[in-house]
């Protein structure tokens, strides 16, 4: 008898132990095909991989729409439920253009995007699939793109080191040439008019670009006293941005009135290779949203609004094996959209974001 309830103990200690260590896994974010979670929609468009994603609607149906450079195409996800989906490409008329960055024009039922291998911009007419094009006129090849809420179109240009402005009422481009050297403006960010954000990984800078003076102010993106590193992203919130910085592995939050000029929050795990960040906040609660490219999982950093205080994490592996996350977008009902690159697919990560399991209580009588 002895022998037996020792038997059942240990039994049920090796179950427990098991059942733990399943647990913790999950939450750590293992790659998982969970209905509810996550949700891979493949792109079966040859070389489809996508590389930055946007939100028209959220649905249902979601509409969703991305870049694939090698396809030479924007694509649109219509997604009604797990099995219900199709994927519309909207190829470019001319061969290895690139579509790149891109931006859902609301007012006027357009998807911008940029070209990386032409100096061109364009857009997607929603309602009609056409795509209209116009060349920049300094030559220079655009990166990413953002709107204002005033309409006017903003773009990066790396290898030009130009900010630049496109105004589709008179399809004007002005340039502002960036104030240092090779600071290759790349990420952008806009929450109002009066200013745009961008990084500088070139010089380890994100700045401010003023519109009312069309002058830069740059920002080294390290702590106080410390050797600046190169950001990948940077995210407007009001007029306080949000940076990414990948060598250090953390998110900074900046604090203009202070010396350290960063409040720094460090992720979870290592080596992630941060390079998007999308954000979401309702009464006593920031999700900062992100990617990490190198290991294949997405994530969000929880903050209470008020003293930005991190009240928890929860990350997620992607359902492949060789899944590679590059941009992050969350629609208004909650639901994260995210590109991967790797898998060729557009993956949705829903709430309640992470799988939590209660072991019961087991007594003895």
């Amino acid at each position: 008898m002895q022998k037996t309830r020792r038997l059942f103990i240990a039994t049920i200690i090796l179950l427990c132990l098991s059942l733990t260590t399943w647990i913790l896994a999950e939450e750590d974010g293992l790659p998982s095909e969970t209905v509810g979670f996550v949700t891979e929609f493949p792109i079966s468009t040859p070389n489809g991989a996508p590389q930055n994603v946007t939100v028209q609607t959220a649905g249902p149906p979601a509409h969703i729409w991305f870049t694939m450079p090698g396809a030479n195409a924007v694509g649109r996800l219509v997604v009604t439920d797990a099995t219900n989906f199709t994927v519309t490409p909207y190829f470019l008329s001319t061969p290895n253009s690139q579509p790149y960055d891109l931006v859902y024009d609301a007012t006027n039922g357009r998807i911008w995007f940029t070209e990386r291998a032409r100096p061109y911009i364009g857009y997607v007419t929603i309602a009609t699939g056409t795509i209209v094009e116009y060349e920049i006129e300094n030559g220079g090849l655009p990166h990413s793109i953002a709107q204002s809420p005033n309409g006017l179109i903003w773009f990066t240009q790396p290898e030009a080191n130009n900010l630049v402005r496109f105004d589709p009422g008179s399809q004007l481009f002005t340039a502002y040439p960036y104030t240092s050297a090779n600071g290759a403006p790349t990420k952008i960010s806009i929450a109002n008019n009066a200013s745009v954000w961008i990084t500088a990984p070139g010089t380890n800078h994100m700045a401010e670009f003023e519109t009312a003076t069309e002058q830069f102010v740059r920002i080294p993106v390290a702590d106080f006293g410390s050797s600046p590193v190169p950001p990948s992203d940077v995210l407007a919130q009001g007029n306080i941005p949000w940076i990414a910085n990948p060598v250090q592995n953390r998110i900074g939050r900046f604090l203009p009135e202070t010396l350290a000029f960063f409040r720094w929050f460090d992720l979870p795990a290592a080596d992630t290779g941060i390079n998007s960040l999308f954000l979401t906040q309702s009464s006593n609660l920031i999700r900062l949203w992100y990617t990490e490219p190198n290991n294949g999982r997405v994530g969000q950093m929880m903050l209470e609004s008020t003293n930005l205080d991190v009240v928890g994490n929860a990350r997620h592996g992607l359902p492949s094996t060789n899944s590679q996350p590059v941009d992050i977008v969350v629609d208004s009902s909650g639901t994260a959209w995210i590109a991967d690159k790797g898998a060729q697919s557009i993956v949705s990560w829903s709430a309640p974001y992470n799988l939590g399991v209660y072991l019961p209580l087991i007594e003895k009588h």
